[in-house]
């Protein structure tokens, strides 16, 4: 049952967070003051100064500053905005999908003078192709040393 809330969890952060990244793109606030407009017009401006928009643009009213705006920006930023709010919730859903794994146990160390006998070293090598004569282990797909009981 945790495994599934924690799952469901990770899943429900995820979606929200790709979600939510789009909307401070979208909820952008315009109404810059002249000073503010003036900077951004000189930066596009300095950039581009061969561009019709360049001429005359200290006469701008809010409309005509607007106009400019969105005729001049890029469709890509709430792209951009989700690509990275994805790769964000990914992490974080990996994170917690990852805090519920056990810590691997270690491998049993090898005692001096194992004397096991020849049919018990043929059954566990026949049984497990990753048995270890010398500490009398195999390799589990957990990714574990495991004793060999047979």
């Amino acid at each position: 049952m945790n495994k599934y809330v924690t799952k469901f969890s990770a899943v429900a952060m995820s979606a929200m967070m790709v979600m939510s990244s789009f909307s401070p793109v979208q909820a952008q606030d315009n109404s810059l003051n002249f000073e503010q407009r003036k900077q951004v017009v000189q930066a596009y401006c300095q950039k581009y100064p061969q561009d019709n928009d360049c001429s005359g643009w200290w006469f701008w009213d809010a409309r005509t500053y607007d106009a400019f705006y969105y005729r001049n920006r890029t469709n890509l930023e709430p792209l951009i905005a989700g690509i990275f709010g994805l790769a964000i919730g990914a992490i974080i859903a990996g994170a917690i999908a990852n805090s519920n794994k056990p810590a691997p146990a270690p491998a049993p160390r090898p005692s001096a003078g194992n004397n096991y006998d020849a049919g018990h070293v043929a059954r566990c090598a026949a049984r497990y192709k990753s048995y270890d004569v010398r500490t009398d282990t195999f390799l589990g797909y957990d990714g574990i040393r495991h004793p060999c009981n047979l």
